[in-house]
């Protein structure tokens, strides 16, 4: 079979895919169950698109869900969860094409959660919105585009704002494990500080 003929072939199978997994996401959220568990549910296949190595395809669903689904519906409160999704997937994809356009839309996304954090703090909500998992993915795109200084001030404002961020470094580490000694760093300089209120 001609190359071009197998590339047109792959892309009708990943069409097909998308639009059933899409079906399938549709039907999650329009469940009559609470706004945050159709979320979670409806990010369960992008998540394991990404998961084995689909971040082309997580990220289409992803996009379906966040342009095309949340905002009409209850769930647009928890957009922030699917923008930190795409904002893995474009680090993903930064990663595996080697674009470094990917790098800067992860920032832009994650920078959205940020803005959605302070609107929620303005308005008392308990939830954050950002938390440690983003900072440290926003982190990697700023070293990914080699931008140390932001890197280095994302992973220490998360060390701050994040009591078990201790805890949390082999899991960060295991995702992106050029960041371990960056992560170990700001851990070391926010434990004065956290010395400091007690």
């Amino acid at each position: 079979m001609p190359s071009g003929s197998s590339d047109a072939q792959a892309r009708d199978d990943i069409d097909e895919q998308y639009d059933r997994l899409r079906r399938m996401a549709d039907g999650w959220l329009s469940e009559n169950v609470d706004p945050f568990v159709k979320v979670r549910a409806a990010l369960m296949a992008p998540r394991s698109l990404l998961f084995v190595g689909q971040a082309e395809l997580a990220l289409r669903l992803l996009r379906h869900l966040a342009e095309d689904m949340l905002p009409a519906t209850p769930n647009y409160d928890h957009l922030y969860i699917v923008l930190a999704n795409m904002a893995y997937c474009h680090n993903a994809l930064g990663d595996q094409t080697g674009d470094e356009e990917h790098y800067r839309e992860a920032i832009k996304l994650i920078q959205r959660i940020r803005r959605i954090q302070r609107a929620r703090e303005e308005a008392e909500k308990s939830d954050r919105a950002y938390d440690s998992w983003h900072a440290v993915d926003l982190a990697y795109a700023y070293m990914r585009l080699g931008d140390d200084d932001r890197m280095e001030r994302a992973l220490h404002e998360a060390a701050e704002f994040t009591p078990d961020f201790e805890d949390l470094i082999p899991w960060f580490t295991k995702l992106h494990p050029e960041l371990e000694g960056a992560l170990q760093a700001a851990l070391a300089e926010a434990r004065p500080k956290r010395d400091d209120d007690l």
